[in-house]
């Protein structure tokens, strides 16, 4: 009975280590973040990073790993892949969607999108509050003006 209870305790202690090294192991991609929002304009990097020693990471315009739509790794283009990081220079509309992550054997991939987004100018909602302010001085100083002359007319002594 006591045998027993020593083969028990041993497999339970198995089990709970067996289990936190496989909670400790870690992914073979990460990327700095799955979804970047950026303003259009201004310049953005996302990192993929590998833990897998021999492997580099390469980078995908889409969802797909073909050879037309892999991001080079040349500094002097707008979007560009090196050491795992993809920049994107200047944002345009035209860099919104997904990019693929993916180590150089093609045995693991990670997808993360971009967000471009423009912010409005509020250049119109300005003009209306500039309006609106200009009308409520006019009206101010015209009742200010009609008050005057009311006053004065009262003062008035009449001959």
């Amino acid at each position: 009975m006591a045998a027993s209870r020593y083969f028990l305790l041993l497999l339970l202690v198995i089990l709970a280590t067996s289990a936190t090294a496989q909670d400790e192991e870690e992914e073979p991609l990460t990327l700095s973040a799955l979804i970047t929002a950026v303003q259009l304009g201004e310049t953005t990097e996302v990192t993929c990073e590998t833990s897998l020693e021999g492997l580099s990471v390469i980078w995908y315009v889409g969802n797909t790993n073909t050879s037309g739509n892999r991001i080079p790794a040349n500094e002097s283009l707008q979007m560009h892949a090196i050491n795992g990081t993809l920049m994107i220079v200047s944002t345009t509309k035209n860099f919104h969607g997904q990019y693929l992550c993916q180590t150089s054997d093609g045995a693991h991939k990670l997808i993360a999108e971009i967000h471009v987004y423009e912010m409005p100018t509020y250049f119109t909602e300005g003009m209306i509050i500039v309006g609106i302010n200009a009308g409520l001085v006019v009206i101010f100083f015209g009742c200010a003006v009609y008050t005057f002359f009311q006053k004065r007319r009262k003062k008035k002594p009449e001959v």
